[in-house]
């Protein structure tokens, strides 16, 4: 071939969306599948919410990750749509984002009001724009700040869960605690600071 045969020869085609959309498509079955495997493991130890007054204590060894408790809890919690969900973290991973607003799209979270610190915004640009994103053309809320705190936050009618943990939104692969607990004040405790915090 000279010069650019190759171009228009069907044994070398170019990338087009054809060919560009399955290998989209296997990344994101890739991704739900170890999502899925993680959430099962979850699953195992986190098999009903805690009742009214009462808190859990969990210490992971990496085989699951803090958000992975996100969608467990949606599902666990009775009548699990539309849940008010409040998250601090410092840092967060695309996979967190994407599988945040798939919950969100799909009603089992009706509100998301995140805190992340300004570091995700600096040093993971590409993954903040896509929260931001998301997050305005949904009408959610989001601040970026000097933050630390991991904290989540879910109602539903009268469950009040929060999780008081170590890890970020991110991959966790080393031990972690979370503390889950179902107490309407302590609650009320998170949610006005983080209110504090989105209302400027």
């Amino acid at each position: 071939m000279d010069n650019f045969d190759w171009v228009f020869d069907d044994d070398n085609p170019i990338e087009t969306s054809e060919t560009i959309e399955p290998r989209l498509t296997r990344a994101t079955l890739k991704r739900r599948h170890v999502q899925a495997l993680k959430r099962e493991t979850a699953k195992t130890i986190l098999t009903e919410l805690p009742k009214h007054g009462e808190s859990l204590h969990i210490v992971s060894n990496g085989s699951f990750d803090y958000f992975t408790f996100v969608p467990l809890i949606a599902e666990l919690l009775p009548h699990a749509y539309s849940a008010q969900f409040y998250g601090s973290t410092w840092t967060m991973s695309r996979n967190n984002v994407v599988e945040m607003f798939e919950l969100f799209d799909t009603g089992k979270l009706g509100s998301l009001n995140i805190l992340t610190g300004l570091y995700f915004k600096r040093r993971e640009s590409s993954v903040y724009a896509t929260l931001l994103n998301g997050l305005e053309t949904r009408k959610q809320r989001y601040r970026a700040l000097e933050n630390h705190a991991k904290i989540m936050l879910f109602n539903h009618q009268d469950d009040y869960i929060v999780l008081e943990g170590s890890a970020n939104f991110t991959a966790n692969p080393r031990i972690e605690q979370t503390t889950i607990i179902n107490d309407k004040s302590l609650w009320e405790f998170h949610q006005t600071w983080i209110e504090e915090i989105l209302n400027g």
